[in-house]
């Protein structure tokens, strides 16, 4: 049963073999900025429970070369995610907004110019 906030997966040989996170929810500010992410971190061959991580300190992670992807976890196989896409940085040097998929810009841009980040995940 696919979730609706999830595309179904793909057998995208785009993705990576390794990563280095999991996201599989977040929270918004009234921005549309991401104010925290639902992140599963790797620790070695195994991934750790939920940790939430802030738009600064993903940005700073993503930008020191850090891989995340979108997914979730499959339900009573532990460290068994369904991963659909890479997350990454657009927009210019110092207004990046965080995006998923193949979006080239996210859509919605405010009044004052800043644009939203955009991940296909549940929020919580």
């Amino acid at each position: 049963m696919a979730l609706p906030f999830f595309k179904t997966k793909s057998q995208d040989n785009r993705l990576p073999k390794r990563y280095d996170g999991v996201i599989e929810a977040v929270r918004y500010d009234p921005s549309g900025r991401i104010a925290l992410a639902r992140v599963h971190e790797r620790r070695g061959m195994v991934f750790s429970d939920h940790v939430l991580l802030t738009r600064e300190e993903l940005i700073r992670r993503l930008k020191a070369g850090q891989v995340f992807v979108t997914g979730r976890r499959v339900p009573r196989m532990g460290n068994a995610f369904e991963v659909f896409d890479v997350v990454r940085l657009a927009g210019t040097p110092g207004q990046e907004v965080v995006v998923s998929g193949s979006t080239e810009r996210p859509a919605g841009g405010s009044a004052n110019g800043s644009e939203r980040d955009q991940l296909n995940v549940p929020l919580f």
